[in-house]
Formats: structure tokens, C-alpha cells, sequence
């Protein structure tokens, strides 16, 4: 399962993101937009490992 975040989107972008959604045959996308409340921390990837070269991000939405 892939899983992707995306910050500072525009307007454009929500929209072609959701048609593209809306055209899949495919029931298993989920759009979820929420703005960020309160402090965020990232955490570098570790070097090895199961999580190896993922960025970890924390932050309340």
C-alpha cells in the first residue's frame, strides 16, 4: 500500500487529484485533507534496518 503526503498543494492540484480518484475503477483511494494545528517534527531516516531511508514526520492535524 502506497501512502503519500503532500504539502502547500493548490487548488489545481486537489482538483485533478480527485477527478483522478473519481475515474478509477478501483474503490480503495482515499482523499483526506486536513491543515496542520499546533508544532510538527521530522525525524531523518535511519541507515539501516526495517524503515531504512523513510523520513518520519510527526504533527497534529
Amino acid at each position: 500500500m502506497s501512502k503519500s503526503v503532500i504539502f502547500d498543494v493548490t487548488n489545481g492540484l486537489i482538483d485533478r487529484v480527485a477527478d483522478e480518484m473519481r475515474n478509477k475503477s478501483d474503490d480503495s483511494f482515499l482523499l483526506f485533507l486536513a491543515p496542520f494545528v499546533g508544532s510538527m517534527s521530522t525525524h531523518a531516516p535511519t541507515k539501516r534496518g526495517k524503515h531504512k531511508g523513510y523520513h518520519r514526520l510527526k504533527l497534529e492535524v
